[in-house]
């Protein structure tokens, strides 16, 4: 299955007030249990490289 979605941002103000914001990413769709097999409370391992993100649960 694929879905577009468009990067939001998060605005990191706390105490530092001099944060810039950041890229955010939100998934959330009833497809991330039925499709993918990720539940509530699962644990998960984020991979980052150029242009790719990937996502594995940790068995």
């Amino acid at each position: 299955m694929k879905k577009e979605i468009t990067i939001s941002y998060q605005n990191r103000q706390g105490v530092r007030r001099d944060l810039p914001t950041s890229p955010k990413i939100v998934l959330s769709n009833h497809f991330i249990k039925k499709i993918s097999g990720f539940s509530i409370g699962d644990k998960v391992v984020v991979h980052y490289s150029p242009n790719s993100i990937i996502i594995n649960k940790i068995k």
